[in-house]
């Protein structure tokens, strides 16, 4: 009995531990965190209004702003560690400097993913949800587009890029004037990709699949590109 309360002692202060390093990161985050709460909500309410009306498209259309403004405020929340110099304090704490970057992040990527995966499951029940002839005027490409993979795979791609730039930049105004661009640049060339590689006839499923891959390797190697601009800048 003794031992159980012993373990379940450790267990409820490990939580408490957990839970006090999570809150102030998630207030750091709050800017992030509540716009990918408003995109969800705002995603849903169009996903409802072209599956109750006649109005088809929007969702897919404004879909990709999602990961532009995610790029842009993780490229500024990042920035500020450098302005504010709250990450001098952060690195005086026995931290390493990519242990530092993964605990920054990692609250930004949870909200990210389930950002992400909530605009996704809008964008699957208005897809299935669209008429055959809506669809049938879609490419094999624009189709693999309406898939969940999509938004998550363009996300996951923003974190990273809006963590380069802040990394590289170390400037908030510098840093959101390149990640909001260079996300619009990476999102048109997405697009153009995908309608160039698949051809007509090609599984849309797979193909979203094939493209979450890709943008995922890439994401990681961008963050990696990151952790090393970090190690190397003077602070």
């Amino acid at each position: 009995m003794t031992r159980m309360e012993g373990a379940t002692g450790v267990l409820a202060s490990k939580f408490e531990e957990a839970t006090g390093m999570l809150a102030p990161r998630v207030l750091l985050d709050r800017a992030l965190t509540g716009f990918l709460v408003a995109s969800v909500v705002v995603f849903a309410g169009l996903g409802v209004n072209e599956v109750t009306g006649s109005e088809w498209g929007m969702v897919r259309t404004l879909g990709q702003y999602q990961s532009v403004l995610i790029a842009v405020l993780m490229s500024s929340t990042l920035a500020q560690e450098f302005e504010r110099g709250t990450i001098d304090w952060g690195l005086t704490q026995s931290v390493g400097r990519l242990r530092w970057l993964a605990w920054r992040m990692s609250v930004p990527t949870l909200a990210v993913m389930l950002g992400s995966l909530g605009l996704g499951l809008v964008m699957t029940i208005v897809h299935r949800a669209t008429p055959e002839p809506w669809l049938n005027s879609l490419s094999a490409g624009e189709l693999s587009s309406l898939e969940w993979q999509w938004p998550v795979g363009a996300s996951m791609l923003a974190l990273g890029i809006g963590t380069l730039t802040a990394m590289t930049t170390r400037r908030v105004v510098p840093a959101v004037s390149i990640a909001g661009p260079l996300m619009v640049i990476v999102n048109v060339a997405v697009d153009a990709t995908r309608g160039r590689v698949m051809n007509p006839g090609d599984s849309a499923t797979l193909g979203a699949w094939g493209g979450l891959g890709v943008q995922l390797v890439i994401a990681v190697l961008v963050t990696l590109i990151a952790g090393q601009v970090l190690r190397k800048v003077d602070l």
